[in-house]
């Protein structure tokens, strides 16, 4: 190996290592800037793909000095080099400059896209808290006149829908027997959008039966809609329904009992 290749290999070290010790302090200061993440991260993937493309071209320079061309390939790789660091350089100078700024730019987004996830929560939540309700006291209505022990573990939603840890998200069941369950959950997907806006769903799963049926209400606003899929009780029940939502309280809670009603019925006695 010539001197001028180690040469050129050791000031690709030089930056690679310069690179790293930067990168590890931004680490430091960034922790929750997501935006800022990102154009860091473009930016390593810039320099990256420089420095490699500068080793690619170091090591295609021919093993001695005398061997034609050498000089020019080595003058080549320094100016890659150098124009990487400047590059890099006049870009973290820039970055740590408006640091600060960038940083209240994304407080201010994460706000105004939380206040939008609060609206969104507030219209809906209602609707899907009224069929939490509606699917606990009839359960526990039904087993009190019937002597059964249905079980219902069905927990209150969130104020922010979208503040969960899964998704879907589920928030209980209703167990009619083993292998008999009823399974609610909420889809709410980031960032808001008008496209997927939150829906709730009640998985029905029988042990005897091959799938699970899927009962589906979402908000059309003036309406609400409730949509069925499956070949168990959700076919007899036939609940397919749009509904106006000023009178959801009565028309949900209609629709709830007939498919409990539809359900229990199926059960072997």
């Amino acid at each position: 190996m010539n001197g001028w290749l180690i040469i050129v290999i050791g000031l690709i070290l030089v930056g690679v290592g310069g690179f790293l010790g930067f990168y590890g302090a931004q680490l430091n200061n960034r922790a929750d800037n997501a935006a800022a993440s990102e154009t860091f991260n473009t930016k390593i993937t810039t320099v990256l793909s420089a420095i490699a493309s500068a080793k690619e071209s170091a090591a295609t320079t021919p093993a001695t000095p005398s061997a034609p061309g050498t000089a020019g390939n080595i003058a080549d790789t320094q100016i890659k080099l150098a124009n990487i660091e400047q590059n890099f350089s006049r870009w973290a100078s820039n970055f740590i400059a408006q640091r600060d700024l960038k940083r209240s730019e994304l407080e201010r987004t994460k706000l105004d896209e939380r206040n939008r996830e609060l609206e969104v929560s507030k219209a809906y939540r209602k609707i899907f808290q009224y069929v939490i309700d509606v699917l606990r006291r009839a359960v526990e209505a039904y087993n009190t006149q019937a002597g059964t022990a249905f079980q219902v573990e069905l927990r209150d939603l969130p104020v922010n829908l979208y503040d969960v840890s899964d998704r879907p998200m589920e928030f209980g069941m209703v167990k009619f027997r083993a292998g008999t369950r009823w399974r609610v959950r909420i889809w709410s997907e980031r960032p808001v959008h008008e496209t997927r806006l939150p829906h709730l769903d009640i998985v029905i799963e029988d042990a005897a039966q091959a799938g699970a049926d899927l009962v589906q209400i979402e908000l059309i606003p003036p309406d609400y809609t409730i949509a069925v899929n499956g070949g168990g009780i959700v076919t007899a029940a036939n609940i397919n329904a749009r509904e106006s939502l000023a009178s959801y309280e009565e028309t949900l809670r209609t629709h709830l009992q007939k498919l409990l009603e539809t359900q229990i019925a199926a059960l072997p006695k």
